[in-house]
């Protein structure tokens, strides 16, 4: 299924960018 794997990619892209934005916040 070419759609969930889309999905999936987009939704790690999109986890990692709050984890990101998350650890940033914290660091400082």
């Amino acid at each position: 299924m070419p759609f969930m794997g889309e999905n999936t990619t987009r939704a790690l892209q999109r986890a990692s960018s709050v984890l990101r934005m998350h650890y940033a916040c914290f660091s400082q």
